[in-house]
């Protein structure tokens, strides 16, 4: 890829964080020649949490 287009669409992968737990969070920036216009984070914080709510509603079964 050019440098153009990697000026024109960057986008940043999968880093990790809190690796003592475990855990990974996906940001994702889109900027347009330089200009950030969009950017998104996932953690996996809300696995955990749906992980969580459904083992004890399981367990209360």
């Amino acid at each position: 890829m050019g440098q153009s287009a990697e000026n024109f669409f960057r986008f940043l992968g999968i880093g990790y964080i809190g690796l003592a737990f475990g855990s990974w969070v996906l940001n994702i920036q889109i900027s347009v020649h330089g200009f950030w216009i969009y950017g998104l984070t996932f953690g996996s914080w809300a696995l955990d949490i749906w992980i969580s709510a459904f083992s004890y509603w399981a367990l209360d079964r």
